[in-house]
């Protein structure tokens, strides 16, 4: 069904069906400022269900057994999704321009969802290929991953927090600039995989990653970082380390410290340094850089600041703890009491992570 241009129209259907077509609904113009609203409606069986360059509205919509459901918006397009179900499709949908998607099933599809930037929310991956294939730009929170081949393929850019991840082969690829927080990783194959060109720009903070059988954490890169805030469910270091893979492992990976957690994961009984990361190792990528962290004891950090400029103390949700006016050279700053992961960040916005 060729849909023409619409000049600015906002179309509903209700209870539409469409089996067995070819390109479905499509359009390969841009419609910007054009709505179209899907509610209970079944796509099954096409190879390609709906190519409409246009602001995409599903709810309690079914999108089953098609190559595509919702193909690549590359003019023009939005998609929002609540309540439906993208069951053993090739893709559930390609290369959307932004995405709001909420309380969602996506079971047995391949490639399942390819770019598509956005929200996803209290959503359900479960035996997918991949879950999320090339993502960037997600916020995702609050949702399960099961049985996945690849629960997140990530390549950068991305919020992931307060989501389990189980059974599934890898749990999580994370590159660059992205965050992991508050997430259960446990009983996978493979837990988290670093691939971040510059592991320093990720934040990996209070999850657990426990009981994966091959590895919970895999430093895929040549640069050493740490992981002092997540919980690896045990006090034998020994045991820590054989699910570990670095560079103890692999003289072409970079070391991993860690902490060791009691039984409850909320207090640190021991920090595993393996390797002083000092300012090589943080700033390496970026010789711009003009504050690094040159040494920490406990609440003692020792900063090394290239400039006179004013430092801030941020919590994770971005809080304002406290702040320092500091100037060139080597200074120490005595930060709170309270455990926990922390930012510091600069007068030009750079932000370095401190645990404590």
């Amino acid at each position: 069904l060729n849909i023409k241009g619409s000049q600015g129209a906002t179309f509903q259907m209700n209870n539409f069906k469409l089996f067995d077509s070819y390109y479905g609904l499509y359009n390969d113009l841009g419609e910007p400022g054009v709505s179209y609203n899907f509610a209970n409606c079944h796509f099954k069986n096409n190879n390609y269900a709906i190519q409409l360059n246009a602001d995409m509205n599903y709810s309690n919509c079914i999108f089953e057994s098609n190559g595509v459901g919702q193909a690549a918006q590359i003019s023009y397009g939005s998609l929002t999704a609540t309540n439906c179900q993208f069951l053993n499709n090739f893709c559930s949908f390609t290369w959307s321009n932004s995405v709001n998607v909420t309380n969602c099933l996506f079971q047995g599809n391949q490639n399942n969802i390819v770019g598509s930037p956005g929200f996803f929310d209290n959503c359900q991956f479960i035996d997918n290929e991949y879950a999320f294939a090339e993502a960037y730009g997600h916020t995702i929170q609050n949702c399960y991953f099961a049985q996945n081949t690849i629960g997140i393929d990530n390549s950068g850019g991305s919020n992931i927090s307060n989501c389990t991840f189980e059974y599934n082969n890898i749990a999580l690829k994370i590159g660059d600039n992205t965050s992991i927080s508050n997430n259960q990783i446990v009983n996978n194959q493979i837990g988290v995989a670093v691939t971040a060109y510059n592991p320093n720009t990720t934040i990996i903070s209070d999850n657990q990653i426990c009981n994966n059988t091959e590895f919970n954490l895999q430093n895929l890169t040549d640069k050493n970082f740490q992981v002092n805030a997540n919980c690896f469910c045990s006090q034998d270091s020994t045991y820590i380390e054989s699910y570990i893979l670095d560079g103890y492992d692999d003289i072409t990976r970079g070391l991993v410290n860690y902490a060791i957690y009691d039984d409850s994961c909320e207090s640190i009984l021991n920090y595993i340094v393996k390797i002083q990361l000092d300012e090589l190792e943080l700033s390496e990528l970026n010789m711009e850089n003009t504050i690094v962290i040159y040494a920490q004891n406990g609440q003692l950090v020792t900063i090394k600041s290239k400039r006179n400029q004013k430092l801030t103390l941020l919590s994770l949700s971005g809080a304002v703890i406290s702040s320092f006016e500091i100037g060139e050279g080597i200074i120490e700053l005595t930060l709170p009491q309270t455990q926990g992961l922390y930012l510091l960040k600069s007068t030009s916005g750079e932000l370095l992570k401190v645990v404590l």
